[in-house]
């Protein structure tokens, strides 16, 4: 708990910002269908699905034994990434799980400058992790250990960091809570030798999920970027609003929609053990990519739906990002333990 508490002072003072000023920023994208139709993010959703372990290590347990899951993600432009990884418990150890993230950013021109063309180039992130969770009645606690890798053409860093979560399971009010400690860590080697090392975005985040007893929705809030209260960023450029008599127009104040980006919704339609909807909504997301001058926009929003085929689950996501356009997401899960 000691290290935990360094870390989180530490961390907290380190990152103003939560983007653009950190390296292995592709920690932040979420690789699984599951998840991206529940908003993008999701800590307390406790069952048998191993895929959850990679955005809470405490969600490890004995259900995902011999779990291996695939996704696929096709990003915007010509960009895809994936996740892949397995699960397994061993008796007096706990639950174990290891899987590879990777992003391939596809090919890009390289050109000198005048514009010349001097062929492709190829930019791509890898992230290998591993982690562990151990229950203490209600209570389970997990970590996972991040490797990461980073190159653009013949430049490339490496770096590591460390997750620690917890859940506390309320089996018989159908409730879960959890709360996790994301990415941290440092970069160890730069793509520039000569620069100084840039901080990984380092977040906490808080979550709960419930099922409802009499209908078969289980509805899950999470609270991202806890570890900085402002999340608007005021533009140093902007220039000042004048009214018709020349005199300055106060900015309004943005306390609730500020307040509100911390939010993450998700709900899960289970209509049966084989057929899931889902749908979630993340106001940072959409208040960051909506489009200026509408009043109305899709952004934020996801949609998807999952379904058992014999021993196989199968889910899709599409999670809208902009007006030109979302991401589609595949992921697909079984065990091996069914084939015996």
């Amino acid at each position: 708990m000691r290290y935990i508490v360094f870390y989180l002072i530490i961390f907290s003072n380190l990152f103003a910002q939560i983007g653009g000023r950190n390296v292995y920023d592709f920690l932040r994208l979420t690789p699984n269908a599951r998840i991206s139709a529940l908003g993008g993010v999701n800590i307390s959703t406790f069952d048998r699905d191993p895929n959850l372990a990679w955005y809470n290590p405490a969600l490890l347990n004995d259900t995902m034994h011999s779990g291996i899951a695939m996704n696929f993600v096709n990003y915007l432009s010509d960009i895809h990434y994936g996740y892949t990884s397995y699960a397994r418990t061993l008796q007096n150890i706990g639950n174990l799980h290891a899987g590879i993230h990777y992003v391939n950013y596809g090919k890009m021109q390289e050109t000198d400058e005048l514009g010349n063309v001097n062929g492709n180039f190829s930019a791509n992130d890898l992230a290998v992790v591993s982690g562990i969770a151990r229950d203490f009645g209600n209570l389970r606690f997990g970590s996972n250990l991040k490797l990461l890798y980073s190159t653009i053409q013949k430049f490339n860093s490496f770096g590591f960091a460390i997750d620690f979560g917890g859940v506390w399971n309320f089996p018989e009010q159908n409730t879960t809570l959890g709360l996790v400690l994301k990415n941290m860590g440092t970069q160890v080697t730069q793509f520039n030798k000569n620069a100084p090392k840039s901080p990984i975005p380092f977040e906490v985040q808080f979550g709960v999920s419930h099922r409802l007893k009499y209908l078969p929705l289980r509805f899950s809030t999470t609270l991202v970027q806890l570890q900085q209260f402002r999340l608007i960023q005021k533009d140093p450029n902007r220039k000042p609003q004048l009214d018709l008599a020349g005199n300055p127009i106060p900015e309004k104040k943005q306390t609730f929609d500020n307040i509100f980006r911390h939010f993450v919704f998700g709900g899960e339609f289970l209509f049966s053990q084989n057929f899931h909807v889902r749908i979630g909504y993340n106001h940072l997301r959409h208040q960051e990519l909506k489009t200026s001058g509408t009043n109305f926009s899709m952004a934020g929003w996801a949609l998807g739906v999952g379904m058992r085929v014999k021993k196989f689950y199968i889910d899709y996501a599409y999670s809208n990002y902009h007006a030109v356009g979302g991401t589609h997401s595949f992921s697909i899960l079984t065990y091996l333990n069914h084939f015996k």
